[in-house]
């Protein structure tokens, strides 16, 4: 999740991505928290398995950050 207040009278917008998976016995290097155990659904590989730009592009936070730049370069936003 990530969260954004634009000004101090605005409510926080909040930018949530998602990733459907499983925990399973540690398999690769862990390199960060829960990395080593968390199986993403659609590759079979825990985040300690794949190479970053694999796990950035699969992950929540990579979604939820892309969901976030998105919105904050939309021309909506900036006309």
């Amino acid at each position: 999740i990530y969260g954004l207040k634009e000004s101090a009278d605005s409510e926080p917008l909040l930018f949530i991505g998602k990733t459907e998976g499983k925990i399973v016995p540690p398999r690769g290097k862990a390199k960060f928290g829960w990395d080593a155990c968390f199986e993403e659904n659609i590759s079979g590989l825990t985040y300690a398995q794949m190479d970053v730009e694999t796990k950035n592009a699969c992950s929540q936070r990579g979604k939820a950050f892309r969901s976030f730049l998105k919105y904050f370069q939309s021309t909506e936003r900036h006309p």
